[in-house]
């Protein structure tokens, strides 16, 4: 199936034949005398179904592009008159929308702004690396409360930014961790205090499950069993199964509102590169969430210049990023917040 022009013949995909003339009379297009005689289009495929929604969208920002080219090829005295020419309905790229989401944003605050209070978020990092505390700290800045976090902990005792600073800022109402406690008695670290005086939930989860329930809720997968936990109070309440003479425990998934995210590079599509341990908790939370939030290390480069071998997690999980500026928290010390 071709899509005939005065400068020659572009072919129409496979997968795409079945629908352009839907998508043709959907849009005006094929009604528009007048654009098809601009155009000269000729479209020989009949419809013979109707198309879901998301397939129809596809193949119009196809079309779009199809057509775009064909008018700056064929016609580039009509380029400002174009969007006169063809129906807004079809969605055809004039110049004046990008037709990729811009996912890079100029601050930290701009990026977390929209978290509303009851949010729930994934804050990743283990023993200190790839702690996304600048986004914390903007979080932190922006006020949004009665929080739920899920992190590997629920913040130290020492003066940098991590999920503790919100939960010391009366910011969270529930923390799902692997270590709820500090490694010592001595050490009352402001969770420990404010759930001791009931100010704040936990929920305990043991460090692989925490982690398997993660990057389940990113493969979309309903729930596992697990040994873990089987004869303990974390197990009570929950669906028990014997599998080969064993005893296990079903869990379901942990799914987020927002992740805040650390990576060593990404590119202008969010495709993320981590560096050595950054790679803890970060690449199953950025893909766990509804919405992405990474902040990076190095420039945002543009897409194709990221090997493909070194990308850890896709663009398609990524909704928004920044560069870490360089007044911003590298070393981690607590700015004046």
């Amino acid at each position: 199936m071709d899509a005939r022009h005065s400068g020659g013949i572009q072919k129409i995909p496979a997968r795409y034949q079945l629908a352009y003339s839907e998508i043709l009379l959907d849009s005006g297009i094929r009604r528009n005398d007048g654009l098809r005689s601009h155009l000269n289009l000729e479209c020989v495929c009949p419809v013979r179904r109707p198309l879901p929604v998301a397939r129809r969208r596809s193949l119009r920002y196809y079309l779009s592009q199809l057509l775009y080219r064909t008018v700056i090829t064929n016609y580039p005295n009509a380029i400002t008159n174009y969007p006169t020419v063809i129906p807004a309905k079809a969605g055809i790229y004039t110049g004046r929308y990008t037709p990729m989401k811009n996912k890079v944003y100029a601050t930290m605050d701009e990026a977390v702004a929209d978290i509303p209070d009851g949010s729930t978020i994934m804050c990743p990092g283990f023993s200190g690396v790839g702690v996304p505390r600048n986004l914390l700290a903007a979080v932190n800045r922006q006020g949004a409360k009665e929080l739920t976090c899920i992190s590997n902990n629920a913040g130290t005792l020492d003066e940098l930014v991590d999920v503790g600073t919100l939960v010391e800022a009366g910011q969270v109402k529930k923390m799902v961790c692997a270590f709820t406690a500090p490694t010592h008695p001595s050490m009352v670290t402001p969770f420990v205090r404010m759930y001791n005086e009931g100010l704040v939930d936990a929920e305990l989860v043991p460090q692989g499950t925490l982690a398997e329930r993660i990057r389940i809720a990113a493969a979309g997968i309903g729930g596992f069993y697990t040994p873990t936990s089987v004869g303990t109070e974390l197990a009570e309440g929950k669906e028990h199964r014997e599998i080969n003479g064993r005893t296990y425990v079903l869990e379901y998934p942990l799914n987020a509102d927002y992740a805040l995210v650390r990576a060593w590079k990404a590119d202008k599509f969010g495709n993320l590169q981590f560096r050595l341990s950054q790679r803890n908790f970060n690449p199953i939370m950025a893909m766990a969430a509804t919405t992405t939030i990474v902040e990076v290390e190095n420039d945002v480069v543009e897409i194709g210049e990221i090997d493909p071998d070194q990308v850890h997690v896709s663009g398609i999980y990524v909704d928004r990023i920044v560069k870490i500026p360089e007044d911003g928290i590298w070393s981690g010390a607590k700015p004046g917040l």
